[in-house]
């Protein structure tokens, strides 16, 4: 198991309610896996949904929604909000992703897989491949590159994953990998065609300084 329990204290504690569907994901959802493509209602399964910022996104757009979401307190929340237009289980899913083979035409996560060791990571990418159908698309938004100015805080675990960094989004919300090019390459050559990548690096200027970000964006094609 790898996921952080800190998340849980984190939503518990009423923070990281994010309320609005993150424009990244819109896009990339909306260009490589647009419902209007399909000759039936599309099954998505999100990693990691949080609170379900990205749930009415879907919902609107008519897809079949499913998430694994590691909180408790996240998954009452949304199962309170959105009641029977989701399915949504508690667990952690580099370990449980209680699905059968060729069942979904999507699968996405906003910064969630980056929130794990390695280890985890890959099992996650590999059960993903194979719960996906033929030709379908796995959408990874923000993960989190070696680039981010804040890859070098906290106590290194294992290489390019962080525990216990004192500052920013990341603080007190445990576990953190920062991936390099080569890792997603590789994480994904074996069972996917990556179809885009994306490196993303900006700073805030007004109202405040901040000292950056940096993250991937990435869509992959399940091979036949």
């Amino acid at each position: 198991m790898t996921f952080s329990k800190e998340w849980e204290a984190q939503f518990a504690a009423g923070s990281h309610f994010s309320q609005y569907p993150w424009s990244d994901l819109v896009a990339l959802v909306m260009r490589h896996a647009n419902p209007k493509k399909y000759d039936h209602k599309v099954k998505v399964l999100e990693l990691g949904p949080g609170v379900g910022a990205n749930i009415p996104f879907f919902l609107d757009k008519g897809f079949e929604y499913h998430a694994i979401e590691g909180s408790e307190t996240a998954v009452k929340y949304m199962k309170h909000k959105f009641g029977d237009n989701i399915e949504v289980i508690a667990g952690d899913f580099t370990s449980l992703i209680p699905y059968e083979e060729n069942t979904f035409d999507l699968i996405i996560d906003r910064g969630a897989i980056t929130c794990n060791r390695m280890y985890g990571v890959k099992k996650a990418i590999e059960k993903s491949a194979s719960i996906l159908k033929s030709g379908g698309m796995y959408i990874g938004i923000d993960w989190y590159s070696t680039i981010h100015p804040f890859s070098k805080y906290g106590v290194e675990v294992e290489p390019n994953t962080r525990i216990d960094i004192p500052i920013g989004t990341f603080k007190n919300t445990g576990t953190v990998h920062f991936f390099t090019e080569d890792e997603l390459r590789s994480l994904f050559y074996k069972d996917f065609y990556i179809m885009y990548l994306e490196h993303k690096t900006y700073s805030t200027i007004i109202p405040d300084r901040e000292s950056g970000w940096a993250s991937y964006n990435i869509v992959a094609k399940r091979r036949k």
